[in-house]
C-alpha cells in the first residue's frame, strides 16, 4: 500500500489543529523512526497526549515557511 503524499498546501487547508506524525513525515520526506529518534531536537513543537505524539499545525507551518523555531 502506497502512502498518500501531503503537501504544505494540504496542511494549510486542513481544519484540524494537530497533525499526526505520519502527516509531518510525509511533508518532510522522512521516516517516522527518524522523527521519533530526534524528537527532542526538532525545531517545532510536539505534544504528547497519552502514548501519541501530535504536532500543532500552525507552529509547524510557520517553521516550514520561515525555517525558524517559534
Amino acid at each position: 500500500m502506497k502512502k498518500k503524499s501531503i503537501s504544505v498546501e494540504d496542511i494549510e487547508n486542513m481544519e484540524k489543529e494537530f497533525l499526526s506524525v505520519e502527516d509531518v513525515c510525509n511533508v518532510l520526506g522522512m521516516n517516522h523512526h527518524t522523527l521519533y529518534r530526534n524528537i527532542n531536537d526538532l525545531p517545532f513543537a510536539i505534544t504528547k497526549i497519552g502514548r501519541v505524539y501530535k504536532i500543532p499545525r500552525r507552529p509547524f507551518l510557520n517553521y516550514l515557511k520561515t525555517g525558524k523555531k517559534e
